[in-house]
């Protein structure tokens, strides 16, 4: 449950479905790998619908939202994009906050250089399916 009452589970389903019809409607391989991957980062992306962290700052606790946000990330592009596309995501996203001094450099141990809160909720969020309530 998030700050606002809603579940991590509602998010990603609603953002799933999303990002499913634009890959749905994308046609050739090429397209649609860039047209999904174009509407992904809109979704993941800082200060993004899931950006848990930055979005509740304050109302919770801030490492809980950061592992709800990378379980959300890895759940919606989950059987839609490549693991490795979402791994280099999330170790790019890591590395850059590193530089920037918001993490340190030693907790870049997950795929691709992912944080360690990206690794430690990575295999269920793959796991996942979208969150289905069945």
């Amino acid at each position: 449950m998030l700050p606002n009452g809603q579940t991590v589970g509602s998010y990603v389903q609603d953002y799933r479905a999303q990002l499913q019809n634009i890959s749905n409607a994308s046609g050739v391989d090429d397209q649609q790998v860039g047209a999904t991957t174009g509407a992904f980062q809109s979704i993941a992306g800082s200060n993004g619908p899931i950006d848990f962290k930055n979005t509740f700052r304050g109302q919770a606790n801030a490492a809980m939202l950061g592992q709800a946000g990378n379980f959300a990330y890895y759940a919606i592009g989950s059987g839609i994009l490549p693991n490795f596309e979402l791994d280099a995501g999330a170790g790019a996203y890591a590395i850059y906050s590193a530089v920037l001094g918001r993490k340190p450099f030693s907790s870049l141990t997950g795929p691709m250089f992912s944080d360690a809160s990206a690794a430690s909720v990575r295999n269920q969020g793959l796991a996942a399916k979208g969150c289905k309530t069945q």
